[in-house]
């Protein structure tokens, strides 16, 4: 899985999706988390999501479009779309991997999480719109009838514990490489939780020191300075 905007674009994306979540209020508390936990990394940023629909929104929307005899959908599908840049993203690839070995195969032929890479059609500089590189992380529920379209327990399960599993298991495991105050040495820092574990109230004397100490101990790196 290749493709990745620019930082500049990234950028855009980023201080787009930040205003979605805490100015405007538009991405749906079903994906809310997930969504904060990607704009979280310096090289991640959300472009769309969706948190599934019920049975009722699809009827609505089939009749606002005319459209009230097209078929409704007999799946759940609960996404996000984001778009990456650098290479201090592939670990949430990796760990993603690790969260799909650990499900029941049982369950996985009702609710099936899926990460795809797609492109996007985008207009960066309000003249030229090209397609970019983005990945969307899915969690598909199958076997849906009207009778228990609205409840969708299964895909949000699934997706509440692959968010968990996300956040334990990588963006809480994020590092990177600061100078100490007096400039003396090298330290690492959390980028998203606030409870610093005691093992990384230590000091390096080089940054290649701290990288592959936090390589070592289960940590990955998000960002360092040369």
């Amino acid at each position: 899985m290749y493709g990745q905007v620019t930082k500049e674009q990234l950028n855009v994306l980023k201080q787009r999706a930040i205003k979605q979540a805490c100015q405007e209020g538009v991405i749906e508390p079903g994906v809310l988390d997930l969504c904060n936990l990607i704009n979280s990394h310096k090289n991640m940023a959300t472009v769309w999501s969706c948190e599934g629909h019920t049975y009722d929104e699809y009827l609505s929307r089939n009749n606002e479009q005319g459209c009230a005899d097209q078929e409704i959908p007999g799946t759940d599908k609960r996404h996000v779309l984001f778009a990456v840049h650098g290479e201090r993203y592939l670990d949430f690839f990796k760990v993603f991997s690790q969260w799909l070995e650990s499900i029941d195969s049982q369950e996985f032929s009702v609710c099936r999480p899926e990460l795809q890479q797609l492109k996007l059609l985008w207009c960066f500089d309000r003249r030229v719109t090209q397609y970019n590189p983005t990945y969307t992380l899915y969690c598909i529920q199958f076997k849906i009838s009207t009778h228990n379209y609205e409840k969708r327990e299964v895909t949000k399960k699934a997706w509440a514990r692959m968010t968990e599993y996300m956040r334990d298991n990588y963006f809480h495991k994020l590092v990177y490489t600061e100078q100490t105050a007096d400039k003396s040495s090298i330290c690492l820092r959390l980028g998203h939780s606030t409870c610093v574990p005691s093992e990384l109230n230590q000091r390096f004397d080089t940054v290649q020191e701290a990288l592959k100490w936090a390589t070592d101990n289960g940590y990955f790196i998000s960002s360092y300075q040369e």
